[in-house]
C-alpha cells in the first residue's frame, strides 16, 4: 500500500455544491458515513 500525501486529496469543490442552509425537513438530509466496510 502506498503512502498518501496531503496533495493527493486536493480537488475542486464548487461553492454551489456546498449547502448554504439546512434542509427544510431534517428527514430529507443526508450524511456520508465513512466508517464500516
Amino acid at each position: 500500500m502506498r503512502a498518501f500525501t496531503l496533495s493527493d486529496f486536493d480537488f475542486v469543490l464548487p461553492p454551489d455544491l456546498v449547502a448554504q442552509h439546512p434542509a427544510t425537513e431534517r428527514t430529507s438530509s443526508r450524511l456520508l458515513d465513512g466508517t464500516g466496510d
